[in-house]
Parts: structure tokens; C-alpha cells; sequence
């Protein structure tokens, strides 16, 4: 008897004993590591909890709230115009490419159905203020990104009947319905917000090679982007998801959810390899929590820091998801993250050099020629030359046979605004540019291959 006791000691001891340890150590530097993150944040004296941020959101004015106005638009769209999009390839084309006699009665047919949801959505023009509030599992957001698809339609078809007035105004309705979501903080608006935005970017430029816009419309246009806020939508992001894990990591600890059910496209194992799993997780919730909170406050920081820093901060917080504690990189949404962080920049590369763009079409209105550089823009157009994110140094220009393009040199810092040119190798190319055609080179009709 003596013997299997001893035997049962010995197994507890080797076992069972440095397990509870471990559980007990993990536990203990968790709550020490989360209880200084938490210091940090509340020595700052801005809010970051949840019920703080939102109490300290502007209050939403009722003639600012678009939400029933993206509702309207999207009644007014009957199916019939649905079915036809989903398999419609007319807007891919290059700016400066008008409908061939023989392609634009089907177009003008189906535009024709939803003329009056445009009227509708042009509303947006006298909305430089619009916002939008999410509510959890909200269906506005498809809803606000279809409104936009067909302002993207009214553009074309008021450029091609030669109403560029009526295609401008279509212009600034998507780009305030695009910064409607700017102050929103979940992690799905910047996603949505920065893909209504790059629609809206294209339709301006569109809408100019389409002809000769007014020079009150360039500027009005020019006006709402340099307003927009672009870094301060991220930060909203990011705050917000910031102060939510709270609540995730209470759920999970409070045994409300289950920490292996955050992880995404994971392989499922054995019962027993799942509890063990499931029980490690829990014993590294609080330095998972800690690493998290600390994490996305090196993101702001990273965010609201200029080119070059920005750049390294990025880099530096990718090394760091190297042996990320317990459920943080599920939390922390990491595929969101790197996701968010790309179209950020190129949104912010593609605004600037739009801006720039408009200033420059303002510049040849006025003198006659475009101009040889864009220093020449300022102050009169820009009061300074916008930066490249991807440089945090001033946008460039190349001037091409048949105009002259603003561009950024992109991620990869080898970009020089030939997208155009790639445009018949590639289906789906990424612009860093904003391109302007002489006169004579604007509204071509050219073969479809």
C-alpha cells in the first residue's frame, strides 16, 4: 500500500505539481502585466473604455444622420436593375473611354430604372457633415456601399449624355456618404469606407476626362477631400476595438464563449487535445489581454506618426506577433489588421494625388498648359504639395504624350504613374495616380478587343 502511495506522490509531483505551478505563475504575471497596461492607459487622461468613448462622441444632429436617406435610395432600386449589374461590365474601362454608339442603349435602358434613387442620392451633395452611426449585425453598411454603385453609375451615365455637372454632384454625394463613417468604431466601416472612397476617386477622375468640368466643381470637389480626415477614421477604428476586447476577454473569463472558437479556419483535434488547449488559453487570458491593449496602442501611435516613422513603427509591430500569448492574435484580428493598414495608405496615396490632380486641371483652365511641375501649383492651387504616404515626401508628376499624370510611388516605392498603360495587361491593376488628358485626347471612343 505504502508503495502505490508513493508511486501516486511521485506521478503528483512530477505531473500534476508544475502544472498548477505554471497555472498559478501565468496567472499571477498576467494580472501584473494587465493591471500596469491598464495604468498606462488611464495616465493618459483620454478615454479609452468603451462607455467613454462613446460618451464622448459628438452627438449625431438629425439633418447630418443619412441612415433613412440610404434606406430611400435603396428602394428606389427596382431587382430588375440588380440582376443586370451583377453581370454588367460597362464601367471597366479606362477614365477617358466614352460608349460606343452600339453599347449605349443597353446601358441607357438600365440606368434609366434608378434615375430617381441618383436624384435621391445626389441629396448627399448638400451633406458635407453626413455621418453614420453602425449598430451591431446592421445591414447598413451593404446597404450604403450599393448606394454608392449607384452613384458610380450615374456618373457614367450623366458623363456620357454630357451633363457633367449632374456626374460631379453624383462625385461628392459618394464622397460624404464615404466620410460618413469616418467616427464609426468597428472594424468593418474603415474596410467599407476606404472601398466607397477609392469608387469615388475613379469617378472623379472620370468625370474629368469626360470633357471640361467647371472650375467651381474641380474646387468644390478639391475642398471635400482636403477636409476629410483620413487618418482620424483608422484611429477611430482602432480605438474602438481597442476598447471592445475588454469585453471579449470579461466573456471569455467569465466562461461566456469559448477562447478556441475565436480562432479562425482552425483545424479541430482530439476531445482531450481540445480541453487541454481550451485550459491553456484561459491561463494566459490576462497577459493575452495586456499584450493586446499595449499592441493596439503602439498602432495608434503608429498611425498619428509621420513617413518615415510610421513605416518602421509598422514593421516593428509585425516583428512583435513572433510567440504572441494565448488568443491575442485572434483577438487582436490580425488579417484585419495588415488588410486595413494597405488600403489605408493607398486610399490616403490615391486622395492626395486626386487633390493635386484637381488643382492642376484648375491650373490649365486658367493658364492654358499644364503645368511643369507642381510646385507651380502653389500657393495659388495648394497652399503645399500633398505627401506620399508611402514617403511622407511630396507626390511627383510625369507628364505623358497626351497629358500629364500626379502619382505615388506605392509600396513598393517603384511606381511612376504608367498604370494606365498596364491597364489591357493587367484585369485588376492598383492605382497610385491620378491621370489628366489633354482636350483633344478626352471622351475617345476606341475598339473593345
Amino acid at each position: 500500500m505504502r508503495r502505490w502511495i508513493k508511486r501516486i506522490l511521485i506521478v503528483v509531483a512530477v505531473f500534476v505539481l508544475p502544472v498548477v505551478a505554471f497555472y498559478f505563475y501565468a496567472t499571477w504575471q498576467g494580472e501584473r502585466e494587465l493591471r500596469a497596461v491598464i495604468a498606462e492607459l488611464d495616465a493618459t487622461g483620454e478615454p479609452w473604455r468603451w462607455d467613454d468613448l462613446n460618451a464622448a462622441r459628438l452627438p449625431l444632429a438629425d439633418k447630418d444622420d443619412v441612415r433613412e436617406l440610404v434606406y430611400s435610395v435603396n428602394r428606389l432600386v427596382p431587382g430588375e436593375f440588380d440582376k443586370w449589374q451583377a453581370r454588367d461590365w460597362s464601367l471597366d474601362r479606362p477614365a477617358f473611354v466614352a460608349f460606343a454608339p452600339e453599347e449605349w442603349p443597353a446601358f441607357d435602358k438600365h440606368v434609366e430604372l434608378i434615375k430617381d434613387a441618383i436624384t435621391e442620392a445626389q441629396k448627399l451633395c448638400e451633406m458635407p457633415r453626413a455621418r453614420l452611426r453602425v449598430r451591431a449585425e446592421d445591414p447598413i453598411i451593404s446597404k450604403t456601399r450599393h448606394l454608392v454603385s449607384i452613384l458610380q453609375y450615374g456618373v457614367a451615365w450623366h458623363a456620357q449624355l454630357g451633363d457633367l455637372d449632374a456626374a460631379a454632384a453624383d462625385c461628392l454625394a459618394m464622397v460624404h456618404i464615404s466620410n460618413s463613417l469616418q467616427d464609426e468604431l468597428d472594424l468593418v466601416s474603415p474596410l467599407v469606407r476606404n472601398a466607397m472612397l477609392l469608387i469615388a476617386l475613379a469617378s472623379v477622375e472620370r468625370t474629368v476626362a469626360q470633357g471640361q468640368l467647371a472650375p467651381s466643381w474641380l474646387k468644390k470637389l478639391q475642398q471635400s477631400l482636403f477636409e476629410f480626415d483620413h487618418e482620424r477614421a483608422l484611429v477611430h477604428a482602432l480605438r474602438g476595438r481597442r476598447a471592445e476586447i475588454r469585453g471579449v476577454f470579461a466573456a471569455l473569463a467569465e466562461g461566456r464563449g469559448s477562447a478556441l472558437g475565436l480562432a479562425p479556419y482552425r483545424a479541430k483535434g482530439t476531445p482531450i487535445g481540445e480541453s487541454f488547449l481550451e485550459m491553456y488559453y484561459h491561463t494566459n487570458l490576462k497577459q493575452a489581454e495586456a499584450w493586446t491593449l499595449r499592441h493596439l496602442t503602439k498602432a495608434l501611435e503608429a498611425v498619428q506618426s509621420p513617413e518615415p516613422e510610421r513605416s518602421r513603427l509598422w514593421l516593428q509591430l509585425e516583428k512583435e506577433r513572433q510567440g504572441v500569448p494565448g488568443v491575442a492574435p485572434f483577438v487582436v484580428s490580425i488579417g484585419w489588421f495588415q488588410k486595413t493598414r494597405v488600403l489605408h495608405r493607398r486610399t490616403g496615396a490615391h486622395v492626395n494625388c486626386t487633390i493635386t490632380g484637381l488643382a492642376a486641371e484648375n491650373f490649365r483652365r486658367d493658364l492654358g498648359r499644364w503645368p511643369k511641375s507642381l510646385h507651380e501649383l502653389c500657393p495659388a492651387y495648394l497652399a503645399k504639395i500633398p505627401d506620399d504616404p508611402y514617403t511622407g515626401e511630396p507626390l511627383k508628376l510625369r507628364v505623358t504624350d497626351d497629358g500629364i499624370v500626379v502619382y505615388s510611388v506605392g509600396a513598393d516605392g517603384k511606381q511612376s504613374g504608367t498604370y494606365q498603360e498596364e491597364l489591357a495587361a493587367k484585369r485588376n491593376p492598383i492605382c497610385y495616380e491620378f491621370r489628366l488628358w489633354n482636350v483633344p485626347q478626352r471622351r475617345q471612343i476606341v475598339a473593345r478587343e
